[in-house]
């Protein structure tokens, strides 16, 4: 009785079919470009909250410079005020 290779439980790509060494390079290309993608729109996501949260600082910042110059205004109104009813006196000190 001649003897038999046992068969393969995976097919082996063939040395003569250059398209079968090839098959398997499509899902590590899908994995790298998935990959990829997924750092692109973690630092598109990361670029927009900063630019966000920097918005939001300014505009605190903006507010806040009103409220003062509101403030200083209204001193200075009062003070001059204060001067033009009592002009020998010193305001301020």
């Amino acid at each position: 009785m001649a003897r038999t290779r046992p068969r393969a439980l995976v097919r082996r790509p063939d040395a003569l079919d250059p398209r079968a060494a090839s098959r398997g390079q499509a899902l590590v290309l899908v994995a790298l470009g998935m990959a990829l993608l997924l750092g692109m729109a973690s630092i598109a996501i990361d670029i927009g909250r900063l630019w966000t949260q920097q918005r939001f600082m300014q505009n605190a910042a903006d507010a806040a410079a009103l409220v003062l110059s509101g403030v200083v205004e209204r001193h200075a109104v009062l003070s001059m005020d204060a001067q033009n009813r009592h002009p020998n006196r010193a305001v301020g000190g």
